[in-house]
């Protein structure tokens, strides 16, 4: 209401931009508002493109919303950034769409992306970039790390080394927003999740050869 205060303050992402080498492939995961500050990176390549005459690697933008007809954000324009050659694909998952089943951000990177986001992480020194809530980020975790073993044919341990060393590369960025005041809880989380994805496959093994 008018005269209300809203605190409000301003948190920083020093590592959340796009990498150094144009040529490397990014993936993108943003739903809802976590696609706001992918806007600054289709803006910038679109600029690059347009005004120092560079060759980006078209980049990949995974979106989601409840239902295209009510909160698909910045479609229009990131259809244009990919006519232009910003993008190479475009992918929504909607959560809520009519006569349609539940789909998420996750659902789309292992049932459409797998193996592009193998090849692009393992084999060609990609970034992949998440913005969004915490458990949306762990879940989209669990993804890769699931993309890696079945992909790569990797150990659950081996594909949960892998995301740590993607991390300590600063190759798996992550911009989750709303928990500032718990940043410390929020990642220790997400990086005990490979952890804990490692040790619940483990158990599935175990409970497989015992049987």
């Amino acid at each position: 209401q008018a005269d209300e205060v809203v605190p409000c303050f301003v948190r920083g992402a020093p590592s959340f931009h796009l990498p150094r080498n144009p040529q490397v492939p990014c993936i993108l995961v943003g739903p809802g508002t976590g696609i706001a500050p992918f806007r600054s990176f289709w803006q910038q390549r679109q600029f690059d493109i347009q005004h120092k005459g560079m060759n980006p690697c078209p980049m990949v933008l995974v979106f989601g919303c409840r239902q295209s007809k009510i909160d698909h954000i910045y479609r229009e324009e990131t259809l244009q950034a990919k006519n232009k050659g910003v993008f190479r694909e475009l992918y929504t998952a909607y959560s809520r769409e009519p006569d349609k089943p539940k789909k998420y951000v996750q659902d789309i990177l292992q049932e459409q992306l797998a193996e592009s986001v193998y090849r692009a992480l393992k084999e060609q020194g990609g970034h992949i970039y998440v913005c969004g809530d915490v458990t949306m980020a762990a879940d989209v975790l669990k993804a890769i790390q699931r993309i890696m073993t079945q992909q790569g044919k990797l150990s659950a341990e081996d594909a949960g080394v892998f995301i740590s060393r993607l991390r300590d590369d600063n190759r798996y960025h992550e911009d989750i927003f709303g928990v500032t005041l718990r940043t410390y809880e929020v990642t220790n989380r997400l990086r005990s999740e490979s952890i804990a994805f490692i040790e619940e496959s483990k158990k599935d093994t175990d409970e497989v050869f015992s049987s």
